[in-house]
Parts: structure tokens; C-alpha cells; sequence
């Protein structure tokens, strides 16, 4: 498989691939790095797809000031959708876990053909207001002192919440593939059910899988999956 690294416009990103006139943006999860687009790369050149992914702030190379919030993140993805409008005739998206609620926001400037989500975070008032339940946090609390320790490690902002109210999502793309899992412990199998139905989304449920693709079966399941995700 041919890599290469370029900058756009002051990013680093990661081409797969064979030149191609169609691309698929690829976006990581928390945790991801663009390297991991590899594991469908295959797929993609062969249904005719370059594919290019950019570390998210905070993963991979990065190193940089940039921190892991919409407001960092969602500008600089914005930018590489820009490049890749002047470069390709047909563009896709994958966005993966909360990579894909990124998406929702960073690529509604572009024309995008397809918009596929794989453990797809989609409504993350409700998972800020989950991790706050399960942490005992009431919103005043919350607004007192701006951010507070929930399990798991994860940190509960107020900006963050006030950001994700301030910016209620705008989706109107009906050719949605969505893979989740049966027994994904990170997302709420009812909002991607909810998010599906309103956007009238094509929806595939992994029967046993997880919310991180990880196991030589479910890898498997999902680059078959993508395959059919891609092409049809």
C-alpha cells in the first residue's frame, strides 16, 4: 500500500493509496491516529478510493498547542475538507466513534457523496450528561467549577457542554452508512437508533461486537462491512 505524508495548509496528513479522482476523509477516535486508516485502506483503493487522514489534536505525532475539543478540532478538519474539495471529484467520509460526531460539523461546507460511521458518537449532550449522572454532578456544580473528574478518567467541561448547546447540529445527509455493535459500552445503541431514523441513515448492528473493532473476527466483520458501505 503506497503512504505518503504531506502538509496542508500547515497540517500534516497521510495519503493512502493510488492517485485517484474519489478520496475518503478518514477520522480517527479518541485514542486513533491517521495510521490506523490502513486498516481499510485495501478496501478503498480497491473500490477505486484514495484515502486521507490527519492526527487529531492531542494523537499521534501531535504535539502541538492544539487540545482535543470541537473548537480545535473541527476548524483544522474543516481545512482539510477544503483541500480535498479542489483536489477530488468525489469525496466520502468515515468517521469513527466521537470522530464522527466531528464530522457532522467540520464537513457540512463540502459536498460529501457518503458519510460513513463506524461505533458512531452522535449526541454528545447526552453522553456529557451520562458521564455526569454516573458521577454524581449536577449541572450547577458543574457551571461552579467549570470542570470536574468523571470515571473512567474522562473530564467534564461546562465550556464544552455550553459549546455542544451553542451548536446544535445541522445533518441533512440521507446516504448515511452507520456499523455499531451490540455490546458497545461507550455508545447509547438508542441515540445512533434515534439519529438513524431522523436521517433516515442505512444501519448495521455487529451482533457480539464492541465499540472498538479490535479482534481478528470483528476486523474482519468491519472491513467487509466497509466494503459494501463504500460501494453501494
Amino acid at each position: 500500500m503506497k503512504t505518503e505524508e504531506i502538509v496542508v495548509d500547515g497540517l500534516s496528513v497521510v495519503l493512502f493509496g493510488q492517485s485517484r479522482e474519489s478520496v475518503i476523509i478518514y477520522v480517527h477516535g479518541q485514542g486513533g491516529c491517521a495510521r490506523e486508516a490502513e486498516q481499510v485502506a485495501n478496501v478503498a483503493e480497491l473500490s477505486g478510493y484514495q484515502i486521507i487522514a490527519m492526527d487529531l489534536p492531542e494523537h499521534g505525532k501531535r504535539n502541538d498547542a492544539a487540545k482535543f475539543v470541537p473548537w480545535d478540532a473541527v476548524p483544522e478538519m474543516a481545512r482539510i475538507a477544503k483541500y480535498a474539495a479542489s483536489r477530488w471529484r468525489r469525496i466520502l467520509v468515515c468517521g469513527v466513534s466521537i470522530g464522527a460526531w466531528f464530522s457532522l460539523y467540520a464537513f457540512k461546507d463540502v459536498c460529501v457523496d457518503k458519510y460513513i460511521f463506524i461505533s458512531p458518537l452522535l449526541d454528545m449532550n447526552d453522553m456529557i450528561s451520562r458521564l455526569m449522572l454516573a458521577a454524581g454532578v449536577s449541572e450547577e456544580r458543574l457551571a461552579r467549577e467549570k470542570t470536574i473528574e468523571a470515571y473512567s478518567g474522562q473530564t467534564v467541561s461546562y465550556r464544552y457542554l455550553s459549546w455542544v448547546r451553542n451548536n446544535p447540529i445541522s445533518f441533512g445527509n440521507a446516504n448515511t452508512m452507520i456499523l455499531c455493535a451490540e455490546n458497545d459500552e461507550i455508545v447509547s445503541f438508542s441515540t445512533v437508533k434515534n439519529f438513524a431514523e431522523k436521517y433516515k441513515c442505512r444501519l448495521n448492528i455487529m451482533p457480539g461486537g464492541e465499540h472498538w473493532f479490535h479482534t481478528p473476527e470483528q476486523l474482519n466483520y468491519l472491513k467487509n462491512w466497509f466494503k459494501s458501505a463504500v460501494e453501494n
